[in-house]
């Protein structure tokens, strides 16, 4: 698989050399080629880049029509949202565009286009201005992996500009120099799940047979092993949407195909997070809207007006009172906190 490592140096920055030495060792070890986009003046580049000087481009790379590493796309250095309001509609499906800010902005297109992101790439420079620069900046990198279907995977790498310019890439740490394999992660997170509508072929890539009744050998979560789990917007909550309580139409419409039942749905929530648990990784439910709409609904809707949910309304609302008397629910149900969720333990599961 041709692979590529694609970061930016800035005119006029220092290098950060330990970052700089341990990409060209990741790059060794994965057989990748490492290309750099010069930012900022077309002039002299910084202290220590004597060896980057070769590598750097100036022109736009398109790489086989669905990469387009965009080195003639100027972004303001000082912007720290770089791809805000970027009107880029180039046919590639990933567009690599140089800047000191890492950034990845999926773009609104027609189902029929098919995906399209934009990202920046990071740095190899120090902040200009030391520690705390007048824009800002970040260490970074983005790897382009091309398969034989002509199809590419991106993803970033990031090290802290203070430190000791370490990183991890996957299950690959690299630190002084050295890349060390099978390392784990610290978390994985998950955003956006609504499990009742996840892709099978990527539920089962990422958690296993066991998420999707598709098996991949061995799926991603099993290869970085991450220490934690995290979840957002876990369910859809679709049974009881807040945004169709008015609308009589779309709840017969539930109610004649049998969505309309919110203890099924909640059941189904706890099943996923039963079925992609580890034994060594805690599953971290965060409080995502999606979630909350449990909440919001104990607080909004009449029981007397639901006779399909009548009977699991009061049982979760008199757990919830539970809990609040405990002095937990409050934590448990802000949209800014989150909750470890032993699902067979929590005491909705017997539903």
């Amino acid at each position: 698989m041709p692979r590529l490592i694609i970061t930016a140096i800035e005119a006029g920055a220092v290098v950060h050399q330990p970052f700089w030495m341990n990409l060209r060792a990741y790059a060794a070890r994965i057989d990748a080629e490492i290309v750099v986009l010069r930012l900022g003046r077309t002039g002299l580049l910084g202290k220590g880049a004597e060896d980057i000087r070769p590598l750097v481009r100036d022109d736009r790379i398109d790489i086989g029509g669905v990469v387009d590493v965009a080195a003639d796309i100027r972004v303001s250095l000082q912007s720290s949202r770089p791809l805000d309001g970027l009107a880029n509609r180039r046919s590639a499906t990933w567009t690599i565009i140089g800047h000191p800010v890492v950034q990845l902005e999926t773009l609104a297109r027609i189902r029929a286009g098919g995906l399209k992101v934009q990202m920046t790439t990071g740095v190899v420079t120090r902040p200009r201005g030391g520690s705390a620069p007048a824009w800002p900046s970040q260490l970074g990198a983005v790897i382009v992996e091309l398969t034989a279907g002509n199809a590419a995977h991106c993803r970033h790498i990031t090290a802290n500009p203070e430190g000791d310019g370490s990183f991890q890439d996957l299950q690959y740490r690299v630190v002084n120099g050295t890349v060390t394999a099978r390392c784990r992660v610290e978390a994985l997170t998950f955003g956006d799940i609504h499990h009742a509508h996840l892709d099978p072929a990527v539920a089962g890539a990422t958690w296993g047979g066991g998420a999707a009744g598709i098996v991949s050998d061995p799926p991603l979560i099993d290869v970085l092993r991450p220490r934690f789990m995290i979840f957002h917007d876990l369910a859809d909550f679709s049974a009881r949407n807040h945004h169709e309580a008015r609308d009589h139409h779309q709840r017969f419409a539930q109610m004649a195909a049998g969505r309309d039942c919110v203890r099924t749905e909640m059941r189904a929530s706890a099943e996923f997070l039963v079925d992609t648990r580890r034994p060594w990784a805690r599953s971290v439910v965060v409080g995502s809207n999606h979630d909350d709409a449990l909440v919001h609904w104990l607080r909004d809707a009449d029981f007397r007006e639901e006779p399909r949910n009548a009977v699991f309304f009061l049982e979760a609302s008199l757990a919830l009172h539970h809990n609040l008397a405990a002095g937990r629910a409050l934590t448990a149900c802000s949209r800014r906190s989150c909750v470890v969720w032993d699902p067979t333990a929590w005491p909705g599961y017997a539903f």
